[in-house]
């Protein structure tokens, strides 16, 4: 796992509509295009991990979503907008890029939404442990308090960084250095690295469904996650389309490309030479 640390992506910014976002890209520009989209309140850098061990077969791409990571803030931020943003990355590896594309917890659902809107685009979908019940859909996180806090130093933020849900040990090291790539210096101190207010401006305009037509679709879930649970998976199981791929990671819980790296990417791996 060291070794796929050390390897350091190409890091540039494009303009999407009414935000600028910063993307990390990995792996030679001929190779099939492999889209990475992170979770809520998360950032392109939780991918170091991952993307490195799909880099050799993938041109992997990793966006931070508006108002996360370094990505610029909106005034207002709505599904559509995120999915719209997924356009914007892909024409950034060229017009018409047609891509596979795998988003873990929140990450899914634009993903879904943009492949259901723009099938053309799309070689296939993966969502991975995102929570979804086909008949409740998504309409957003529940609501908390803003959260603004700042802290007098990094080390002070970092060790009150926490992954929620917490439903399975992450060794310190890994979460200190997710911790520290995930905030930013402000007057009077640090500060988590997305838009504090985010959730409050934000709207579900497009339904969330597991309905992407012909597109390929693949679910895949930590076995242990305390969101996607036992019960949800039956439930998402008996609602997806045929032919979807399932999957169940051992030994990883809600954070599987945290718990499981290797283990995921193998999965990404498998489902894509499956539908090729």
């Amino acid at each position: 796992m060291k070794q796929a640390l050390a390897t350091e992506p190409d890091v540039c910014a494009i303009e999407a509509p009414g935000a600028r976002l910063e993307v990390l890209k990995w792996g030679c520009r001929s190779n099939p295009v492999l889209l990475l989209l992170h979770g809520k309140e998360a950032h392109a850098g939780w991918w170091r991990m991952l993307a490195p061990l799909l880099s050799t077969q993938f041109r992997v791409v990793a966006p931070s979503w508006s108002g996360m990571g370094s990505s610029e803030w909106r005034k207002a931020y709505s599904l559509s907008a995120f999915a719209r943003e997924i356009l914007a990355v892909l024409d950034s590896e060229g017009p018409l890029t047609r891509a596979f594309v795998a988003g873990h917890s929140f990450g899914g659902y634009p993903a879904l939404c943009a492949a259901r809107l723009w099938p053309e685009r799309f070689l296939g979908v993966c969502t991975l442990d995102s929570p979804l019940d086909p008949a409740v859909g998504w309409t957003g996180p529940p609501p908390r308090g803003i959260a603004g806090h700042t802290y007098e130093t990094q080390d002070a933020a970092a060790e009150r960084f926490r992954f929620s849900p917490a439903d399975r040990p992450v060794p310190r090291p890994v979460a200190d250095r997710i911790a520290r790539s995930s905030l930013r210096q402000v007057a009077g101190g640090w500060q988590w690295h997305f838009d504090p207010t985010l959730w409050q401006r934000f709207h579900a305009d497009v339904p969330v469904s597991l309905d992407v037509g012909a597109v390929p679709l693949a679910l895949v879930r930590g076995a242990q996650s305390s969101l996607v649970t036992d019960d949800l998976w039956s439930v998402m199981i008996s609602a997806a389309p045929a032919g979807t791929w399932f999957a169940s990671i051992p030994e990883a819980g809600h954070h599987v490309i945290i718990d499981q790296p290797r283990a995921v990417a193998s999965e990404i791996i498998r489902w894509i030479r499956e539908i090729k």
